[in-house]
């Protein structure tokens, strides 16, 4: 005995995989969601640094060369936040307020 198969069979299990598909891939998309809702929403924090001296004393030398006095403190404190080193010196000085890498109050710097 020989059974031959419709041809709108193919076309209803073709139709019908694409719809388990869907269904799948949206209660995977919708999981993915719930799980990205329940972490915890923080801010990106920079990681700070142990205090590397040899660095601090160079950037306050180039300092004291460049803008006549020095900013220890606020340099070191700068290089402790994570503040990268080439934008130390960029920054303002905390006791004249101008950038650390241009000439200090006295102006013969």
């Amino acid at each position: 005995m020989t059974y031959e198969t419709p041809q709108w069979l193919v076309w209803v299990l073709i139709a019908l995989g694409f719809i388990i598909a869907a269904t799948l891939e949206y209660h995977n998309l919708r999981k993915n969601n719930i799980l990205l809702e329940q972490e915890p929403k923080t801010a990106i924090r920079l990681q700070p640094r142990k205090p590397d001296y040899g660095i601090v004393s160079s950037l306050s030398n180039q300092m004291t060369n460049k803008h006549g006095h020095t900013d220890s403190a606020g340099i070191e404190s700068d290089y402790r936040s994570g503040i990268d080193t080439n934008d130390i010196l960029k920054r303002d000085c905390t006791k004249c307020g101008k950038p650390r890498n241009q000439r200090g109050e006295n102006g013969d710097y």
